[in-house]
C-alpha cells in the first residue's frame, strides 16, 4: 500500500512537470525563444510521459492543476485558462517570426481569448 502511494506521488509529479514544461515551451515558442523543432520535441516528450502514466481524466486534471500552481508560483497572474489557450495557440497556429516581450505575449493570448 505504501509503495503504491509512493509510486502514485512520483508519477503525479513527473506528469505535472511535463505539463509545466509544455506550458513554458509554448511561451518560449510564441515569444520566439524556441523554434518549431524545439517546441515539437517538448510536445513529443510530453505525449510520451502521458502515455506512460494514467490516462484517467481525473489523474490528468490533477497533474494539470499541480502544474498551474507551479507556473503561478513564478507568474501569479497566469490562469489555467490562459495557460491552456497559450498551449493551444502554439499547437495549432502558424507563429510569425520575431520576438515578443512577456507583456506582448500576454496581450496577444488575451486577445485570442476575447475573440
Amino acid at each position: 500500500m505504501l509503495l503504491d502511494t509512493l509510486c502514485y506521488i512520483v508519477i503525479l509529479h513527473i506528469m505535472s512537470y511535463a505539463y509545466a514544461r509544455r506550458a513554458a515551451a509554448a511561451a518560449l515558442y510564441l515569444q520566439g525563444g524556441f523554434n518549431i523543432n524545439d517546441f515539437g520535441h517538448v510536445t513529443t516528450t510530453f505525449k510520451s510521459i502521458q502515455s506512460l502514466t494514467s490516462g484517467d481524466f481525473d489523474f490528468q486534471e490533477a497533474c494539470a492543476m499541480h502544474s498551474i500552481e507551479f507556473v503561478q508560483s513564478y507568474s501569479p497572474g497566469l490562469s489555467g485558462l490562459f495557460i491552456k489557450r497559450m498551449v493551444l495557440i502554439a499547437d495549432s497556429c502558424d507563429i510569425p517570426s520575431g520576438e515578443l516581450t512577456d507583456d506582448e505575449l500576454i496581450k496577444t493570448v488575451f486577445q485570442t481569448m476575447d475573440s
